[in-house]
């Protein structure tokens, strides 16, 4: 059954997901946007001086700049950017850039540490995340190294010895060099998600999910950093100063949640975000918008969160399966091809003749009745079969589609005749032909 596509030509089962996952996006950029104004601007204005001029919009503005760059990055990638391009050698200097950035971050003095972790590359007065662009990198690779050894190109040794070098390396580098647990563990889960949609075997996933929670407790309780943050989290007025220490901001960001009810205090009204709670308009901003939008506006963005998740994950799986279908209809259509010329290879049985777009493949069946073609030939962007009395006139709309291609070409060499399409080609060795194939 024909797969029903939109005007673009992506399947209708995956383009409604698209809008609704790109509308899902647009409304936590519209969330973040208001809620970074709300926390950004207090803490902008209690930071300034009294003599000096602030503008409360200025890390508003600023974020919707970056936001604004990335969209207009994600069209031009989408608009201009082949998939082929994620087979070629450019997914390998994706994966060099950013493992020598990582590299860099790591190097004693060039890093700026912050809170633990040496995570962020300072360039002049900018500032660069290596671990961001790893995440991108890790994808890509992962996805290429999956899709090569499933196609018979590594064998297991040499599969395994790249998936250490090319994605274990750089995670270990994240999480030793950078001390940046949090982003290793968001790296691990995009590969074992690469992992599914590969269709590793489910003993297999059991065992590498087993291996990294084994890894991530001896990540958390081998650095008594870590394990001092995960005790204080658990319980954080016993962080030996009474609540006063490491406790502090966690209790704030309690308080907010706690204070925000079920409706919220209302928006822009939070207390914590004056200065009670710190980094209240970065990593803890959603203390706020339990306070300042209640349960119900946290449980909306919460939800928005698991529906963008669920929905990237089923377009990639429905995605991956049309290709799989794709990729089995392609070799179901040649074979088809080679079997029809096989079925009909006798004295003088195929030839050309001009078809309805380009030359045809014509295949002479001698009956009793007379004589019947089989014709093979391009039309509408797919190769047909045409069933048919000889010497009639080409009939195209009572064809039948075999294999989706712009393209059909065929050669004749040393009784070989091998048919090219846009999917593959298919070669068949003939006893004779006629008509100048």
């Amino acid at each position: 059954m024909a797969i029903q596509r939109d005007k673009r030509g992506a399947p209708a089962h995956i383009m409604g997901p698209r809008i609704i996952l790109l509308l899902s996006v647009l409304a936590l950029m519209l969330i973040g946007f208001v809620m970074i104004y709300s926390t950004s601007a207090v803490i902008t204005l209690a930071k300034a001086g009294t003599e000096v001029a602030v503008d409360p919009m200025a890390e508003t503005l600023n974020q919707i700049k970056f936001a604004v760059a990335g969209v207009i990055l994600a069209l031009i990638i989408w608009k201009f950017v082949p998939v082929s391009l994620w087979r070629s050698n450019a997914v390998w200097v994706i994966w060099a850039v950013a493992f020598a950035l990582l590299v860099i971050t790591a190097v004693a003095g060039v890093g700026d540490e912050e809170w633990g972790a040496r995570r962020w590359l300072m360039i002049g007065s900018a500032s660069l995340q290596a671990s961001e662009f790893a995440k991108i990198a890790l994808v890509l690779v992962a996805a290429r190294l999956f899709t090569d050894f499933r196609e018979g190109q590594y064998t297991v040794l040499v599969f395994f010895a790249l998936v250490g070098l090319l994605v274990l390396a750089p995670v270990l580098i994240i999480l030793g060099p950078q001390s940046d647990l949090g982003t290793a563990m968001i790296c691990v889960v995009v590969i074992l998600a690469v992992m599914w949609l590969g269709e590793v075997p489910l003993r297999t996933m059991l065992i590498v999910i087993g291996v990294v929670v084994a890894l991530g407790l001896v990540g958390i309780f081998g650095s008594s950093y870590r394990r001092d943050r995960l005790m204080v989290f658990m319980n954080p007025w016993n962080d030996g100063e009474g609540g006063f220490g490491t406790g502090f901001q966690l209790i704030h960001s309690l308080y907010a949640l706690s204070g925000g009810g079920l409706f919220g205090v209302g928006l822009g009204n939070s207390h914590e975000k004056y200065l009670y709670l710190t980094q209240a308009d970065t990593d803890f901003i959603f203390a706020i918008i339990g306070e300042e939008l209640g349960l119900v506006g946290a449980a909306v963005v919460i939800a928005l969160f698991l529906l963008l998740a669920l929905l990237v994950g089923t377009s990639a799986y429905r995605a991956a399966n049309d290709v799989r279908s794709s990729s089995d209809n392609t070799r179901l259509g040649l074979s088809l091809i080679a079997n029809s010329i096989r079925a009909t290879d006798g004295t003088d049985a195929v030839g050309v003749a001009d078809g309805p777009e380009g030359l045809a493949l014509v295949l002479t069946e001698h009956l009793g009745n007379g004589d019947y073609e089989t014709r093979l030939y391009a039309y509408q962007g797919a190769i047909v079969e045409e069933y048919t009395r000889a010497g009639t006139a080409f009939t195209p709309e009572k064809a039948r589609e075999i294999v989706r291609s712009s393209t059909f070409d065929f050669t004749y060499t040393d009784g070989l005749l091998t048919v090219h399409t846009d999917q593959g080609s298919t070669s068949v060795a003939l006893r004779s032909v006629r008509g100048g194939a």
